[in-house]
């Protein structure tokens, strides 16, 4: 048994190195990245900003993800010395063109991720580049691929689960608390390392030389009885649905276009999956799913236009509408021609992801020109704007205001509200407290500024949603009729505001350095000072309880659409105590969704470390 062990070790280290020497750049990279990982995984996001090089660490981090997908294309292309040396030197101009803060441009993440799904679409093409290959041993590559990065990250799960039951188990046994912070870099040490090098092992060394196998039952099941009738469920949904307009001269409904994207999708993949089964009897249907593709594309060509006349252009939607002409040509290519091949479908969309990600015709330029001449549009329709304005105008203005301000930033608001946003940037400048510093604070200053109320996506919905007759959410305040705060046996207390989008500490009576950390989806509150967390609070107990107050008010509420509810100071009170600390959340605002998702939530936190 004991050589049976060895022999398995000596097969598992022998693979390792050849996947070493066969991609040694690529397992460097996802090292480093996995390095930086771990170092930093101990604090905080606010924390972690304050630690000397943190940008450049952070450059270096964007840097090597990318690289990691980089290497693995030039690799599958060639073992070529030029190309690595040319992956390396647009690295290093890649990693200067990054910007010292992510945080001054935004949009720098978005394009970071839409380059890697680019190169990692290279992939499946990057050995055939120069080649030509029959589809049949391109699919068969490409499924090896696919089950060799599956089968890597199921590994990985397997091994963090089996390690994580026995860190488990040794904490029940021996009363030895691990810290979170293990737990975390482990996971990106099995994921990192060894999952990533797991995965390389896998793939195949040679495919053009990669042999042809019949499909398994599994997989036959999956394409003939899960992938084909799902396209044609599609299929069928979206031509009734289509022959439905046509019949009443209605406009397609704005959801439509995802629809014929996903329906898209599937439908390509069923015909991929079908590659080994098409024969004399089946081929004639090969045309006919790019046939359905293609028609569904101008049907998507018309929703799309409507929506980008009616709204402008937003990054969604041009990445849609550059979707949708992709589909087009691409179908008409399987159509026409008959020796179509398989590559050319994954590298004109990763060429395509590319194009749109930089220059003036990128998505992020094209969204900005076209967002900033739709709000000039709503603006002049208007020449002075109230309270009596149409409320349907004052949301699209707000909305536009939104868009612009969190996705291009303040300054793309210059050209069209100069006084607002210089006024804004004197006031933010000189406000201690965290108001200015809110989701949608300029939004709303900025439509003050217009003279008319500001009117969120949510606001907009509860006013439909009243004129439907349909139920919206659930929002919970305080009655405002306790007096004072009780504070005794507390040292000290600070005020907590959080949105789905944004947390917002305020200044506190007392200056505690305290960061707070807050997780809305699973309902918790972490509470953390220098790097350390002192507690983390679930609040599911206290959201039962509270649910179980306004279903008994619920029961004599005579407004179903946007219900409001008062509760006491004592039952919007949660406590805690144990050795090391004790707590007090005093809310004084909740909001549910209709979901029972907790999105919003403030008041006051009252601390005392014994």
């Amino acid at each position: 048994m004991f050589q049976t062990l060895l022999q398995h070790l000596d097969v598992l280290s022998k693979s390792f190195l050849d996947t070493l020497k066969r991609f040694p750049i690529v397992s460097f990279f996802a090292f480093l990245l996995t390095l930086i990982f771990v170092v930093f995984s101990s604090a905080t996001s606010p924390i972690i900003e304050m630690y000397p090089n943190f940008n450049i660490a952070n450059k270096v981090a964007f840097t090597a993800s990318l690289a990691i997908p980089l290497f693995l294309v030039l690799r599958l292309i060639s073992n070529n010395r030029i190309l690595t040396l040319l992956g390396m030197i647009f690295l290093v101009i890649y990693y200067l063109f990054l910007p010292d803060s992510f945080q001054t441009e935004p949009q720098i993440i978005q394009k970071h991720l839409f380059l890697i799904l680019a190169l990692v679409l290279l992939v499946f093409p990057a050995p055939f580049l120069f080649h030509s290959i029959k589809n049949a041993k391109f699919w068969e590559w490409t499924q090896q691929v696919l089950f060799a990065f599956v089968s890597a990250f199921l590994f990985g799960i397997i091994l963090y689960m089996g390690i994580q039951g026995a860190i488990y188990a040794f904490e029940e046994l021996f009363y030895f608390k691990v810290d979170f912070s293990i737990s975390e870099q482990l996971s990106f040490i099995i994921f990192g390392i060894f999952s990533l090098n797991y995965f390389l092992a896998q793939i195949p060394k040679y495919p053009i030389l990669i042999p042809i196998r019949s499909y398994t039952k599994v997989e036959y099941i999956l394409t003939k009885y899960i992938f084909t009738p799902l396209s044609i469920a599609y299929f069928l949904i979206l031509y009734i649905y289509t022959f439905k307009l046509i019949y009443l001269f209605e406009l397609p409904s704005s959801i439509l276009a995802w629809l014929i994207l996903m329906f898209s999708s599937v439908a390509i993949i069923s015909f991929l999956f079908w590659t080994p089964l098409w024969n004399k009897k089946t081929e004639k249907y090969k045309k006919w799913i790019w046939i359905a593709i293609l028609i569904q594309t101008l049907i998507l060509g018309l929703s799309i236009y409507l929506r980008i006349e009616q709204y402008g252009v937003t990054q969604n939607r041009y990445f849609i509408a550059i979707l949708g002409l992709w589909l087009f040509f691409i179908s008409l290519y399987f159509i026409v021609y008959k020796n179509a091949r398989y590559k050319w479908m994954f590298i004109s969309l990763s060429m395509l992801i590319i194009l749109t990600q930089f220059g003036s015709f990128s998505a992020y330029n094209i969204a900005q020109v076209s967002q900033t001449k739709h709000l000039k549009n709503l603006l002049a329709q208007y020449s002075k704007l109230s309270e009596d304005s149409n409320s349907s105008l004052e949301y699209q203005i707000s909305d536009t205001i939104d868009y612009l301000y969190n996705t291009h930033g303040i300054d793309s608001l210059s050209p069209i509200l100069p006084e607002a946003v210089t006024t804004f940037k004197l006031q933010d400048t000189n406000n201690n407290d965290c108001t200015a510093s809110r989701f949608t604070y300029f939004s709303r200053y900025a439509t003050n500024h217009l003279g008319f109320k500001y009117i969120n996506k949510w606001e907009w919905e509860v006013q439909q949603l009243n004129k439907e007759n349909k139920p919206r959410g659930i929002r919970i305040s305080s009655d405002n009729q306790d007096i004072g705060i009780p504070i005794e046996g507390y040292t000290w207390f600070q005020y907590f505001d959080y949105t789905s989008q944004n947390f917002c500490p305020k200044k506190s009576e007392k200056s505690v350095k305290i960061i707070y950390t807050i997780n809305s989806k699973e309902r918790k509150i972490s509470i953390q000072k220098d790097a350390k967390n002192l507690l983390t609070i679930n609040l599911d107990t206290f959201i039962s309880r509270l649910q179980k107050i306004i279903k008994e008010k619920a029961s004599n509420s005579t407004n179903i659409n946007y219900r409001r509810f008062k509760l006491t100071q004592k039952e919007l009170t949660y406590q805690y105590n144990n050795k090391n600390v004790a707590i007090k959340l005093i809310f004084k605002n909740l909001y549910f969704t209709k979901e029972k998702k907790l999105t919003n939530y403030r008041g006051i936190l009252l601390i005392h470390e014994k």
